[in-house]
């Protein structure tokens, strides 16, 4: 069976099973990516459309070899909307480290840069703190903020990115930038819900 997919205003395919479980795990698009094949009357999510396993095979390419590793479903569901998954494990792996007794990671959003991003920042949410993770050579620099301190989550869209900006009781801000839009959004409503 092949599909088409409906992305950034444009038809793209047809694609195979396998290539759409891929671009799924590679973040390329998510399960809420309008699809279609041969029989249907119109475009429905491709989540809908095709059987998406609890787990994810990731492969990637490191020095020349092809390397598989699995991903739970506690990992997937941060790797929804074209986060990089390789930028989400690491980040995670760290975070765990520094979570209080019933914190939990609620979203994770991935500076995704136009140029090759080798170590992107990433805005961490959890049910307690506003997390900003910057990798160092060292291992990350974090600036966490309780939520009870967050005065105001702004966000601010350009062109092919958005920035997003948290200002604290006091006055601190701090901001990352090349945020894709649509996990900006996210990382924005979920602050206003808190």
């Amino acid at each position: 069976m092949e599909y088409l997919i409906y992305q950034n205003e444009e038809q793209k395919g047809p694609f195979g099973l396998d290539d759409i479980q891929q671009m799924l795990c590679d973040g390329q698009i998510t399960k809420d990516t309008l699809g279609w094949q041969d029989g249907m009357s119109d475009w429905s999510p491709i989540g809908e459309i095709v059987q998406i396993e609890e787990h994810v095979v990731s492969r990637s390419v490191s020095r020349g070899a092809r390397v598989e590793k699995t991903v739970d479903a506690a990992f997937a569901r941060f790797v929804t909307e074209e986060q990089d998954p390789a930028a989400v494990q690491k980040v995670i792996n760290r975070i765990k480290d520094i979570l209080t007794k019933g914190e939990e990671i609620e979203y994770v959003g991935v500076q995704k840069k136009p140029v090759i991003t080798i170590s992107p920042d990433s805005v961490v949410l959890t049910n307690k703190r506003f997390i900003i993770a910057r990798p160092k050579l060292t291992g990350f620099k974090f600036e966490d903020f309780q939520w009870r301190e967050v005065y105001d989550v702004h966000l601010s869209e350009q062109m092919m990115s958005a920035t997003i900006s948290c200002t604290i009781v006091g006055g601190q801000k701090t901001s990352i930038d090349s945020i894709p839009k649509k996990q900006a959004r996210r990382i924005y409503s979920y602050a206003q819900e808190v």
